[in-house]
């Protein structure tokens, strides 16, 4: 569960994530699971990207909120 603020809102989500490694490739996919927002995150929908450089992750949410 991801608890905080997000877009002046407060609230909290969950994330799933599905990684498949095969002799091709890997592919990653982490998402906010549908209906999951709660508080003033009810609604919230979107996509987390994760970037490694030089070791380090950087972690991207991009989401979208219900309008008021």
């Amino acid at each position: 569960m991801i608890e905080g603020p997000a877009g002046g809102r407060s609230g909290a989500f969950l994330l799933a994530h599905r990684g498949v490694m095969d002799p091709n490739g890997q592919t990653l996919s982490i998402e906010i699971v549908p209906g999951s927002g709660t508080g003033e995150l009810t609604g919230i929908s979107g996509v987390l990207g994760l970037r490694i450089a030089d070791g380090v992750h950087h972690y991207d949410l991009a989401y979208s909120l219900p309008a008021d």
